[in-house]
């Protein structure tokens, strides 16, 4: 673990009050988790599909969402977030 995220686990309360510590610790790794759950979920529901249609509007809307999520939580050159 970073030292961040051990300096953040040991005091969650200040944690939660610091905008990137919260962040490190809490709405990054939430957040690639349900991006996670739903390319799974839009795997298997556009394999149960039978038209090539609806087979490619699922995996679309699926990994759509999962994407936009996924992009939202990369830290991108953010001033407040340091490595």
């Amino acid at each position: 673990m970073s030292p961040n995220v051990q300096a953040a686990a040991q005091n969650m309360g200040a944690a939660m009050k610091d905008k990137a510590l919260r962040f490190i610790l809490i709405e990054h790794p939430l957040t690639m988790i349900i991006a996670v759950a739903l390319i799974q979920i839009g795997r298997i529901r556009s394999k149960k599909a039978y038209a090539d249609l609806d087979k490619h509007k699922r995996s679309l809307t699926f990994y759509g969402i999962a994407l936009v999520l996924v992009l939202s939580r990369i830290p991108w050159n953010v001033p407040f977030i340091r490595f």
